[in-house]
């Protein structure tokens, strides 16, 4: 029989080499898998979730189609989901959402599962949505809503536009040509359905002087 330290090195000893065991096999199995595996059998869709449809892209008239990249694990289940192409991040949650309840054949080399990752297109059509035919009160956008769905199309245009003022300014045009800019940018933000306030607001956040005669 071991003494008591004998005892405690063993037992101590066994602890450790079944933590390394575990830690080993938990890597080995979140290993992310590179763009192109080798399989003899490709996986298949054994469960498919069809997306909900944004209300904000269905009270606009709006469609799109949305890529998403599925790491398909050994047990089929997926285990990361990426945006690979989109049309409109107003689309994206909505196709996360149903990717990640997607289940798969695995594949296969050799009769064993490996990880691979899968491209899977969502289809937004508003054909397929059940959209109502009539245009009453309820299905109107709210402002928020616009709000909303424009931030992406109002972010790059207003990319755009400082691009364009700051080239201007390297030119050191005139400043009467500098104040109808300004102008434009606040008349440009009105037709994009911000108020007159929030319009004032994002010009002078951009750090453009006031304009009164906007007022």
């Amino acid at each position: 029989m071991y003494d008591k330290p004998a005892r405690f090195i063993f037992g101590f000893g066994v602890v450790l080499n079944l933590v390394a065991l575990m830690t080993v096999g938990y890597g080995q199995e979140d290993v992310i898998p590179p763009d192109f595996v080798e399989f003899e059998k490709a996986p298949t869709i054994i469960k498919r979730v069809t997306p909900v449809y944004p209300e904000i892209a269905r009270k606009a008239g709006l469609e799109a189609t949305v890529f998403v990249k599925i790491w398909v694990g050994k047990d089929g289940k997926p285990k990361k989901t990426v945006i690979q192409k989109s049309a409109s991040d107003i689309f994206d949650q909505a196709a996360i959402d149903a990717a990640r309840q997607f289940v798969f054949q695995p594949a296969q080399i050799k009769n064993s599962p490996v990880d691979v990752w899968v491209s899977i297109p969502f289809h937004f059509k508003l054909k397929d949505s059940n959209v109502p035919a009539d245009t009453t009160q309820s299905s109107k956008l709210s402002s928020d809503e616009i709000q909303q769905m424009m931030m992406p199309m109002m972010r790059q245009m207003m990319e755009s536009m400082m691009d364009g003022l700051f080239a201007f300014l390297a030119r050191k045009e005139s400043a009467e040509k500098l104040a109808l800019f300004k102008k434009n940018f606040y008349d440009a933000l009105l037709t994009q359905g911000f108020t007159k306030e929030q319009a004032m607001q994002i010009v002078i956040a951009t750090g453009m002087p006031s304009m009164p005669s906007m007022r």
